[in-house]
């Protein structure tokens, strides 16, 4: 925490490897839960994030300082040692809500609202340009290409209800296994679980996840095609994105990238 004493601007990103196979806590944290060692992990990353959250109130920099708790996917479902995805159905590796949702916690005293619950969408992908905005350096942001963040400054300090961003596609390797659009989610490959084998659907499987947050009642096959609108705004995104990714392909890898006409 030098430079937060000297009064200068910082940036830390901590990649914890817990929670992850293989389950092995600190020796420290070794049976301290009482509850197997799926909970110990659980005691030391919370330990841990404790510290990060001591080292910046000891510096007096609370209110200067933006903290989020996130993570790249949900636990995995292939496995009996540990971890719940609640409701959701699936898990790591899925296009499932099981797989996708993960924890999303952000603090900043005084400017984010504390103790506030939201169940609107927001991606890891939106942090770029979110952050950017607010530490006032989105001028930085290369105005050459389009990118996948959304700036949710605006939702996140309170100013709107709802997120900017309606929508997600997820991708398992190249293919897209979903789009999720408000409140429905349309699936055209899935996986049960980490391990499974992938399915491919000759028609797309469509789920209400608001009124159905497992997943396990499909709209064609239980209500006929009441629901084949929702193929509109879905093929539009994925249009969107598919001219988006022609006029601005891919960085290849050891490309030597001069940037976009």
């Amino acid at each position: 925490m030098a430079r937060a004493k000297e009064q200068r601007p910082f940036f830390i990103y901590t990649a914890l490897t817990q929670l992850h196979p293989p389950f092995l806590s600190h020796p420290d944290f070794k049976g301290k839960s009482k509850a197997g060692a799926y909970a110990d992990i659980q005691m030391e990353v919370d330990y841990n994030v404790g510290r990060i959250l001591d080292g910046i109130k000891q510096a007096g920099i609370e209110d200067k300082t933006r903290v989020i708790l996130t993570g790249d996917n949900a636990a995995g479902s292939d496995t009996d040692e540990g971890g719940s995805n609640g409701p959701w159905r699936g898990g790591l590796s899925t296009a499932f809500e099981g797989g996708t949702r993960t924890v999303g916690i952000i603090r900043w005293p005084g400017k984010f609202a504390a103790g506030k619950v939201t169940d609107e969408i927001m991606s890891d992908l939106d942090w770029f340009p979110t952050l950017a905005y607010l530490v006032r350096e989105e001028g930085r942001v290369p105005k050459d290409r389009p990118y996948d963040g959304i700036n949710q400054a605006a939702f996140l300090l309170g100013r709107q209800e709802k997120s900017n961003r309606d929508y997600i596609v997820t991708y398992v390797g190249d293919r897209v296994f979903s789009v999720k659009w408000r409140s429905i989610k349309v699936h055209f490959f899935t996986a049960e679980s980490t391990f499974s084998p992938i399915v491919e659907h000759t028609f797309p499987q469509v789920y209400d996840i608001k009124n159905n947050p497992a997943e396990n009642r499909e709209l064609f096959r239980t209500e006929g095609y009441a629901h084949l609108w929702v193929t509109k705004p879905v093929m539009d995104i994925l249009s969107r994105l598919q001219l988006s990714m022609q006029e601005f392909p891919n960085i290849k890898p050891g490309q030597d990238f001069q940037g976009y006409n």
